[in-house]
């Protein structure tokens, strides 16, 4: 729950630095691919887990 809010940030970073203005969409975006991210790390973290107890 606290990575939710580094979407923002980046959005919020991002829109500073071009210009580009704040987009709740790409906010959005941002924070899936956080989530996405994590996901992926745990679900690797869980297999490498069980691979070494089978061994």
């Amino acid at each position: 729950m606290a990575i939710a809010p580094l979407g923002f940030f980046f959005e919020f970073i991002h829109g500073s630095v071009s210009g580009y203005g704040f987009k709740m969409l790409d906010a959005f975006f941002n924070n899936l691919g956080i989530v996405l991210g994590i996901a992926m790390a745990l679900i690797i973290r869980i297999k490498q887990h069980y691979e070494r107890e089978l061994k």
